[in-house]
C-alpha cells in the first residue's frame, strides 16, 4: 500500500502505452484538423466538426478564426508540443481557442481508438479489454498490496498524480478495474477515486459520465461540441496564473517520500511547473527515460536536482517504458512507500 506520501508524474509516454497519441502524434492530428480549406463554400480540408462549431459561435468573425487555424497548422511542427505552440500564440485568442477545441476533439477520438475503449458494457464478463497488462495494472497492484477490502477506499489516500495529459485513461482504468477485477461496487470504486488526488496542469477534456451528470463518456461518439469540451483545457500561460494549482503541486512534491515519473518528456516549461518552493530531503525520484540517449543522463540528473531539489544520489533514470519500470522496481517502490 501507499502508506507514505507519493507523487506520480504522468506524461504522454505513459498514456501512449494504452494507444493514446504522443506529443508528436497529437500535433500531427491537430495540424490537419485546423488546416481549413474551401472550394465553392465546401470544406475540402480541416475538420468539419471544428469549423461548424466555430461558425456557430463566431460567424461574424469566422475569417479571423480560419486564418488563425491555418497559422497554427503552419507553425505547429516548430514546437515540441501543442502546449508550447499555444503558449507562443498566447496573444492571439482565436488561435488559443481553435487549439483548445482541436485538442478536445482529438483526445476524445484518441480515447475511442485506445486499447481501453470498448463500446459494450465493460462490466460484462469478457468485455474488459487489455486490463491484465500495462503500467496502471502494476500501479494498482502496489496500491492493493497489504490492503483490506473493507478499507479499499483508502488505497490511494497518500497518492498525488500530476497528470500532464488531457485524457482520462487513469480514472477510467481504475474505475473499471476495481469493479471487474477486485469485485467492489461502483459506488466504492468512485469513492476510492475521489480520494486519489489528481492535479492537471493543463486541465482535461472534462469529467467522465460517472464523475458528473454533465460528464462525457470515455471515447464518446458522436463528439460533443468542441467549444464545451475545451473549457477545461488550460494553456501554459493560463496555468501560470493559477496560484492554487501551483501551490498544490509544490506542496505535493515537497511532502513526497517518493516521486515516480512516467513517460515524461522533461520539457523546460513542464519542468518549471514542477518546481517546489522548498526542499524535501526525503524525496527519492525514479523516472523512465525510454528512448533517451544515455549521454543525456548526467545533465538530466543535474536539472532534476536543481529544479525539483532532489538529491543527485536519490535519482534513478531507467531506460524503460512505464510498465517495465514498475515491474522491475516494484520491490524498491514498495519499500519506500510502505
Amino acid at each position: 500500500m501507499f502508506n507514505r506520501p507519493t507523487v506520480i508524474v504522468v506524461g504522454a509516454g505513459a498514456s501512449a502505452e494504452y494507444g493514446m497519441p504522443t506529443g508528436d502524434g497529437l500535433k500531427k492530428r491537430i495540424r490537419e484538423e485546423v488546416r481549413f480549406g474551401f472550394d465553392n463554400g465546401r470544406t475540402v480540408s480541416g475538420c468539419d466538426v471544428l469549423f461548424h462549431s466555430l461558425w456557430m459561435k463566431f460567424s461574424n468573425v469566422i475569417q479571423k478564426y480560419v486564418i488563425g487555424g491555418n497559422d497554427l497548422s503552419k507553425a505547429i511542427d516548430s514546437f515540441v508540443s501543442i502546449d508550447e505552440a499555444l503558449h507562443f500564440f498566447a496573444s492571439r485568442s482565436e488561435i488559443v481557442t481553435i487549439g483548445k477545441m482541436a485538442i478536445a476533439k482529438s483526445v476524445l477520438a484518441a480515447e475511442r481508438q485506445s486499447s481501453l475503449y470498448d463500446p459494450s458494457d465493460w462490466i460484462i464478463e469478457g468485455s474488459f479489454r487489455d486490463f491484465r497488462s500495462g503500467w496502471l495494472t502494476q500501479l494498482l497492484a502496489v496500491a492493493l498490496s497489504g490492503a483490506r477490502q473493507d478499507a479499499i477506499e483508502d488505497i490511494f489516500s497518500n497518492v498525488t498524480i500530476i497528470n500532464f495529459n488531457y485524457d482520462r485513461v487513469i480514472e477510467q482504468y481504475i474505475y473499471q478495474a476495481l469493479q471487474h477485477h477486485v469485485g467492489i461496487t461502483e459506488d466504492r470504486a468512485i469513492e476510492t477515486l475521489r480520494r486519489l488526488r489528481v492535479l492537471r496542469p493543463y486541465g482535461s477534456i472534462g469529467y467522465l459520465n460517472w464523475q458528473s451528470p454533465e460528464g462525457i463518456p470515455f471515447g464518446h461518439e458522436p463528439i460533443p461540441c468542441p467549444v464545451l469540451m475545451s473549457k477545461n483545457i488550460q494553456t501554459y500561460t493560463e496555468q501560470k496564473r493559477d496560484d492554487g494549482l501551483s501551490s498544490a503541486i509544490s506542496e505535493a512534491i515537497i511532502k513526497a517520500e517518493l516521486t515516480v515519473v512516467l513517460g515524461f518528456g522533461f520539457h523546460p516549461q513542464n519542468m518549471q511547473i514542477l518546481v517546489p518552493t522548498a526542499r524535501s530531503s526525503r524525496n527519492a525520484l525514479f523516472a523512465t527515460v525510454y528512448g533517451l540517449d544515455e549521454n543525456n543522463f548526467d545533465d538530466l540528473r543535474n536539472e532534476i536536482t536543481k529544479k525539483l531539489q532532489v538529491d543527485f544520489s536519490q535519482i534513478r533514470l531507467l531506460p524503460m517504458k512505464a510498465e517495465e519500470m514498475l515491474i522491475k522496481l516494484r520491490p524498491s517502490i514498495t519499500t519506500l512507500v510502505s
